[in-house]
């Protein structure tokens, strides 16, 4: 077996993950994390489509012993007064019906611990300062500086970007572009001891869309039966009016962020007696990507390479699922002595066409006349068991089906952002596993 030396910039959830399948495939790896872990983060709500790899990477006991399990998803609009329920066993028959919800700060340290048992090099509190991707002999020269001041040169065959937002090789090429009128600002907190609803206690995630100016969100996310993880997403837009409306006073995202959630009669009422554990902290810079994502010594995983809405929690899912797809084909490409820019184009392209669709469903989401995921219940007889049938795909989507068919789902979407044309799509899906599986 021909054995290479990567490097690896980042250890979250995308960057753990290709080093740990890098490790097995018997490469020596190392990873460079600038912080030291555990440390927060947000995203902590999980689909079930990565259970499998959680089963591959030899963690998923752990999951199962550490975190809640999340058997579906509540959509509801801002008051309560409308929701529908989307239960993954619905088209699910085997265990990973039931996802997770994690606390991000254990989480991410498990399955960076877990690449350092199978054998990658991680360093960590070492920060990636310089790349040089262009030296004579095709090596990946690498400067790095860690907490102490000192600077330390390598050299790597090869370097994945898995550094996040940071956006590492992103801004080194100056590529980065933003997903235009997908720009949002999100405030999150945890509380203890909230009042559930019933399908918070059974474990889902509530969502409570926001139209309007805020064209946004609020998520609950229940982590135990007593914590619970609350956003508010928004518009930058309207997000700096807030700004603007709250300036000089103190706490002032705190504020903004209480304010947001007291407009809101469902999520007050399931925060009524419960107690705020922190400030709120906010995240920005939520829609972007970079057009260069590849070449023959190096490639970019994850939020490193692309960040969208976490409207579907698809974002731990896509990064890990794309981070095994690069490493795999990484593996072949070496040991076939290949052009690995070559080859790690076909993997792009469905790595790019499982993002083209959880755009498209983000903008469906947000779209006023597109058919509300809150009101569908409201549908009553003959018309809602149209809408029912045509939402046996929906059921896949939220749980994670964004690659082996998105060119199928994308006209899909296409159709729910209409309902007038579900009569012609009616005799698409036949039963509640659809023809596209």
């Amino acid at each position: 077996m021909k054995r290479k030396n990567i490097i690896i910039i980042g250890g979250g959830p995308s960057g753990s993950t290709a080093a740990s399948f890098l490790t097995m495939a018997g490469h020596q790896v190392t990873l460079f994390e600038r912080e030291k872990f555990p440390r927060p983060h947000v995203g902590e709500s999980l689909i079930p489509f990565t259970y499998g790899i959680f089963d591959e990477l030899g963690v998923l006991d752990k999951m199962k012993k550490r975190y809640n399990r999340k058997p579906g998803v509540k959509f509801s609009n801002s008051d309560g007064s409308a929701s529908t329920v989307w239960y993954f066993d619905h088209v699910i028959k085997d265990p990973s019906s039931l996802s997770f919800h994690v606390e991000r700060a254990g989480f991410d340290k498990m399955l960076l611990d877990r690449s350092g048992e199978l054998g990658a090099v991680v360093v960590e509190e070492t920060a990636v300062k310089s790349v040089d991707l262009d030296s004579a002999d095709g090596k990946v020269k690498v400067t790095t500086l860690n907490r102490s001041g000192k600077k330390a040169e390598h050299e790597a065959d090869f370097i994945i970007d898995a550094s996040g937002q940071s956006t590492f090789l992103a801004n080194k090429f100056k590529d980065k572009d933003n997903y235009d009128g997908l720009d949002r600002v999100a405030l999150n907190g945890h509380w203890g001891n909230p009042t559930y609803d019933k399908e918070l206690a059974e474990g889902c995630i509530d969502i409570f869309h926001l139209g309007g100016e805020k064209m946004g969100w609020i998520w609950a996310i229940p982590l135990s039966d007593v914590r619970l993880s609350v956003g508010v997403v928004m518009s930058s837009g309207y997000f700096k009016s807030q700004r603007k409306k709250f300036r000089g006073e103190p706490n002032m995202l705190d504020k903004i962020y209480l304010n947001e959630l007291s407009e809101s009669a469902a999520i007050s009422s399931i925060l009524k007696n419960a107690e705020k554990e922190a400030p709120a902290m906010a995240h920005g810079d939520y829609s972007y990507y970079t057009n260069t994502k590849f070449g023959n010594n190096f490639a970019i995983i994850g939020d490193a390479g692309a960040f969208l809405d976490p409207i579907f929690s698809s974002g731990i899912y896509v990064g890990m699922v794309s981070a095994k797809m690069v490493a795999e084909d990484l593996h072949q490409s070496i040991q076939n002595n290949g052009n690995h820019a070559e080859s790690l184009e076909k993997v792009y392209r469905d790595i790019q066409g499982g993002y083209d669709l959880v755009e498209k469903l983000i903008r469906t989401f947000y779209d006023p006349d597109a058919i509300s995921l809150p009101n569908l219940e409201n549908v009553k007889n003959e018309e809602y068991e149209k809408f029912h049938t045509a939402y046996t795909i929906y059921h896949y989507l939220l749980a994670g089906d964004f690659f082996r068919n998105h060119k199928k789902y994308a006209k899909t979407v296409d159709i729910l952002r209409n309902a007038k044309q579900l009569e012609k799509y009616k005799n698409l899906v036949k039963n509640k596993t659809a023809e596209v599986i």
